[in-house]
């Protein structure tokens, strides 16, 4: 049976609707994708940031703390717990360095699979 023209309207005024709603979602889907490879690209730039603050500065100067205060203890002049919280505190610096690296991985990963998500759909 042939809709008649208040059915067909009314049909045709849902689906323009449905398609308008379809619409919608789809450039909201794609704002929050833009949005999330921004986030995630800052992140890694940060990343990038800190790590070479931590190989430019904090490592240097751990490790000539570190090697300081052995030479003291091995002129006599130092003294042992300094060494040892010496060496504690270059460990630390080790740990966040790689505690960074882990995270840049992470990051870059997260972004090259937004940047994947966003060019197949």
């Amino acid at each position: 049976i042939p809709f008649s023209g208040q059915r067909q309207n009314s049909a045709v005024r849902r689906a323009a609707a449905e398609v308008s709603q379809r619409q919608w979602q789809t450039t909201q889907a794609h704002r929050d994708l833009l949005a999330s490879i921004g986030d995630v690209k800052a992140s890694v730039q940060a990343g990038y940031g800190r790590l070479e603050i931590l190989d430019q500065r904090h490592l240097p100067n751990q490790s000539a703390h570190w090697e300081a205060s052995l030479n003291e203890l091995a002129s006599g002049t130092g003294r042992l717990e300094d060494a040892i919280n010496s060496a504690r505190q270059l460990t630390g610096v080790k740990l966040t360095r790689e505690a960074v690296i882990r995270d840049l991985f992470s990051a870059r990963a997260r972004y090259e699979a937004l940047k994947i998500t966003g060019v197949s759909n």
